[in-house]
């Protein structure tokens, strides 16, 4: 959606995943979903508020080991 420039639907679909993710344990989905919310605010050219976004997806996929998802992660 958000590379359609749908960023409203985008942020919010994001913002619901990661917070059902959390609810469930999930961390890994949790932490994409973080991502895909930091990518939708720097769509919106809002990269302060991207950078925690981002960060905290950082350090989910480290405390995971995946060193892949932390290497897809990074904007």
């Amino acid at each position: 959606m958000a590379v359609e420039g749908r960023l409203d639907e985008s942020y919010s679909g994001f913002g619901q995943a990661a917070t059902l993710f959390r609810e469930v344990g999930n961390v890994y989905w949790e932490a994409t979903s973080l991502h895909g919310v930091g990518q939708v605010r720097r769509f919106e050219g809002d990269a302060a508020s991207a950078e925690p976004l981002y960060r905290e997806a950082l350090i989910r996929l480290n405390g995971l080991g995946d060193r892949a998802g932390v290497a897809v992660s990074w904007p």
